[in-house]
């Protein structure tokens, strides 16, 4: 037999057969060595730091940085999870992609508040314990630290309504060079315009390609400036 000590905030989950047989802990517990297999899952709450990646809300873009509290309420299951992947990477993803879904119910303008930075905080939270309690898993709290918005893409104008003495201030971008970082290119354009990850690189796959057609010389600008800043060539027609 083998003899494992197992603490307080731990448990020791034992299979026989490939099967789950007993969840052993606290205290000195009993395994039979070849025939039973055992995992020790720690039950502490553990804090880990997730960056958030760009996500599209409404009216621009947004990127956090966030404190995620979790901890396992159910060994069994998230000994099963653990066998795929480990869990802190795994509850990570899953943030990161409950961000994503939830971040297009949040305007980028209100954002600075304090209150709606906690309200998205507890909305990826949500998102994220859909999955997360399948895993035996509670995501106690998601708090945002840093947040980074960018308002809202580049509009095109109507060109009916312009008046004609306003018609010299509107203009088209033509993508001369993409350079040689067409990631940054890509992101630059997709910030911009609102496009989505397929529209964005169908694009630049097109260079030279007039980008925005008809947008107001000011506006037209900042996406020149934009763009140069990250390789990129750019023409103002």
């Amino acid at each position: 037999m083998f003899r494992k000590l197992v603490g307080a905030d731990e448990r020791l989950v034992v299979f026989r057969k490939g099967k789950l047989h007993r969840i052993e802990g606290p205290g000195e517990a009993l395994t039979v060595p070849v025939l039973e297999q055992a995992t020790l899952v720690s039950l502490r709450p553990v804090r880990q730091e997730i960056a958030l990646a760009e996500a599209q809300a409404d009216g621009g873009f947004v990127s956090a940085k966030a404190v995620m509290e979790w901890a396992v309420l159910q060994p069994e299951k998230a000994c099963l999870q653990m066998a795929i992947a480990p869990l802190g990477p795994a509850l990570t993803e899953l943030a990161i992609a409950a961000y994503r879904a939830v971040a297009p119910g949040f305007k980028v303008g209100q954002l600075d508040d304090p209150t709606e930075r906690t309200l998205l905080g507890r909305a990826v939270k949500k998102a994220a314990n859909e999955t997360a309690l399948e895993w035996g898993v509670d995501v106690r709290a998601v708090e945002i630290t840093a947040l980074e918005t960018v308002t809202s893409p580049v509009r095109k104008v109507d060109w009916a309504s312009v008046p004609s003495e306003e018609k010299t201030d509107v203009c088209n971008v033509l993508l001369r060079e993409t350079g040689t970082n067409i990631i940054e290119v890509i992101r630059v354009l997709r910030r911009l315009t609102g496009w989505d990850l397929a529209e964005a690189r169908s694009q630049v796959e097109l260079v030279p390609v007039v980008v925005l057609k008809r947008v107001r010389r000011p506006e037209a600008e900042e996406m020149e400036r934009a763009l140069e800043a990250v390789g990129a060539r750019v023409e103002l027609l």
